[in-house]
């Protein structure tokens, strides 16, 4: 998983989800992650707010921020919502962490890798 990943979500509205990335070395020139695709490795809506780091191009396909939006949009928890994801990317044989929250503040940060690191300031 990419190292010094700075992430941010933000909620109450206006709700708000930031990524940026360490990047990926070895890679192709041109190469995009999915840190600056909205609905890959970020995305938020009225009711939650994600942000992702991992395998850049399992997350691209699966666009995992913007299925947990939706999943939250349908009535799901962002903890279940955020177990979802992950299990659609293990599918995948593949590894991410996120951080996300909802309206209402509750946070969650999930990883089927070794190590995410995330801190929470709550006013």
């Amino acid at each position: 998983v990419n190292r010094n990943v700075p992430s941010m979500t933000s909620t109450p509205p206006p709700a708000r989800a930031a990524t940026s990335t360490g990047g990926t070395g070895q890679c192709y020139p041109g190469r995009v992650g999915d840190s600056p695709v909205i609905g890959a490795g970020t995305y938020c809506t009225a009711r939650a707010a994600v942000s992702m780091t991992g395998v850049g191009e399992r997350i691209l396909v699966l666009l995992s921020a913007k299925r947990l939006g939706d999943l939250v949009a349908e009535g799901q928890g962002v903890d279940a919502a955020g177990q979802a994801v992950l299990r659609e990317i293990e599918a995948m044989r593949s590894s991410a962490g996120l951080i996300a929250l909802d309206v209402r503040g509750a946070t969650v940060a999930l990883r089927n890798t070794r190590f995410i690191s995330w801190a929470e300031r709550r006013s």
